[in-house]
């Protein structure tokens, strides 16, 4: 862990790591998949994440202290692995995890689905496991995370079935047209 925050300090945050990251030792041990970006966090991502967590906080207010540690570390988890992913629109990634727990958290929902919607797309879009979020925010949060993957994966699944009786139905299509073309150069 040391080697690791020394790393992380090296990159420019210097002595403010336990200031901006404030989960960083227990990541770091956690979820040892996330040290490549632990040690490249700069002062940029700092201010970043310090932004973020100020939104979330915004629409967060109505939990308690210990949910409020909860996204603390959920969004340092999520902020560190899209941390390099852009949107389409060029946006770094995150925008759009914190907008989700964003709109969850305007509802009043407890604090495991405002958890899991930073999360949501970290096991399918990052190098993080169903495990890793299990490990640190227990098997209900996991539990969502998992049934949203599942249903993102729905309309790719739907898309490829319709494909492929599309295909079918226009190979039958095709079967009966020779057929027909067959049948009626016999009968001549």
């Amino acid at each position: 862990v040391a080697e690791t925050l020394g790393d992380v300090e090296r990159g420019g945050v210097e002595g403010d790591i336990g200031r901006y990251l404030q989960h960083a030792g227990l990541i770091a041990t956690s979820v040892p998949r996330l040290h490549g970006q632990l040690s490249t966090f700069t002062m940029d991502d700092a201010w970043a994440l310090e932004e973020l967590h100020l939104e979330l906080a915004e629409s967060t207010k109505y939990t308690g202290h210990y949910c409020q540690e909860l996204l603390r570390l959920a969004l340092e988890v999520s902020y560190l692995a899209h941390n390099g992913q852009k949107r389409k629109s060029g946006e770094p990634y995150i925008i759009h995890p914190v907008a989700v727990a964003s709109i969850l958290a305007e509802s009043h929902l407890d604090v495991d689905t405002v958890v899991s919607g930073l999360l949501h797309d970290t096991v399918e879009d990052t190098m993080l496991m169903f495990e890793d979020i299990e490990l640190l925010f227990g098997p209900d949060v996991r539990k969502i995370v998992e049934g949203e993957t599942k249903v993102s994966k729905l309309p790719k699944m739907v898309r490829s079935e319709l494909a492929t009786q599309k295909y079918a139905k226009g190979t039958r299509l095709e079967d009966t047209q020779r057929e027909v073309v067959e049948t009626s150069a016999f009968n001549k």
